[in-house]
């Protein structure tokens, strides 16, 4: 079974993700919704695959939305 660590705070996003994945075999997931809450699970565990939200839209700590562009296309 491979494991797979999902890095998004979009529950929408999440889901595709998973659904998508799943059709290509036996895969456990794990969900962080913030970089912060994933880092007990990289130092924990070894990952096959991580996938990780490139643009998080609200920062969590304060509030707020955050306008910026992607790091990737």
């Amino acid at each position: 079974m491979k494991k797979v660590l999902i890095i998004e705070d979009n529950a929408l996003k999440q889901t595709r993700l998973e659904q998508v994945m799943s059709t290509l075999g036996s895969i456990k997931f794990t969900v962080c919704k913030t970089v912060m809450a994933a880092y007990p699970s990289l130092e924990l565990e070894q990952w096959d695959l991580i996938l990780l939200d490139m643009i998080f839209q609200v920062n969590h700590g304060l509030g707020v939305e955050i306008q910026k562009s992607g790091l990737a296309d």
